[in-house]
């Protein structure tokens, strides 16, 4: 039976600016208006609950990258996994890949989300190598949505559908897009945690993707969605860049 834990959601004010494009210039110094934006505290500091209850069973992993997660966590005891999302990728014959799981220590433990590092030699069996939760109260996150984002060898993976969400959730996201700028489409493909006060958000991972000349076209995004329940009316609270480098390197 899932379990759910409650967590402290409190996004830093002072993101680090991690380096993006190899090309890109110096960043320009804060302006005064600039800099007392940053200053301000965030809105965010209710409790969320993580439940794995939520998810719904939709598969966007292809049957092969499953089977050689579900090989790789055999010999990882004694923690338990759940992988539903592909992220991203390295190499070619000696492929690593990144997956979003749900984890836990033992039937005693509740769930957490956490990003899975997995190692697949040509020859030899997988293995995980690397395995960070996400703390939602600590997420590793850009200041800005759809920067290039300076991944090396990563390549981003373009999830097939959507997982770990249910459809209520994805139309929420769908409908908050009308207020947004319509040039960079989200496509929530998870559900990380929610609360109920003072009003009713989700914070979900996004499938960002942009039709803007000078941008990256693609990109995984946390955005927070409040949901007013009375107008049935869902409205961006806030949309961060997840930085993918914090979770794949040691």
């Amino acid at each position: 039976m899932p379990t759910t834990r409650t967590v402290s959601l409190v996004l830093a004010t002072a993101l680090a600016m991690a380096p993006l494009a190899a090309c890109a210039q110096p960043q320009a110094s804060s302006t005064p208006e600039q800099a007392e934006a940053e200053a301000k505290p965030d809105a965010l500091a209710e409790a969320w609950v993580v439940s794995a209850a939520d998810l719904n069973g939709q598969d966007a992993l292809a049957a092969q990258d499953r089977a050689l997660f579900e090989s790789a966590s055999n010999t990882y005891a004694p923690r338990t996994f759940v992988p539903y999302l592909l992220l991203a990728t390295r190499g070619d014959k000696d492929m690593d890949r990144a997956y979003l799981c749900t984890t836990k220590a033992d039937a005693t433990d509740t769930d957490s989300w956490a990003i899975v590092t997995v190692h697949a030699p040509a020859q030899k069996d997988p293995s995980i190598t690397l395995m960070k939760k996400l703390d939602l109260s600590r997420l590793e996150l850009l200041s800005r949505v759809l920067q290039d984002l300076a991944l090396g060898d990563w390549s981003l993976v373009d999830p097939h559908d959507a997982t770990c969400i249910t459809e209520g959730d994805v139309g929420a996201v769908a409908a908050s897009e009308a207020e947004q700028d319509p040039a960079i489409a989200h496509h929530a493909v998870a559900a990380l945690a929610s609360h109920d006060t003072p009003s009713p958000q989700t914070l979900y991972l996004t499938w960002a993707t942009s039709s803007q000349k000078g941008t990256a076209s693609k990109a995984w995004c946390v955005r927070i969605v409040g949901h007013d329940l009375s107008s049935g009316k869902s409205t961006v609270v806030e949309t961060r860049t997840l930085d993918l480098l914090a979770y794949l390197s040691e």
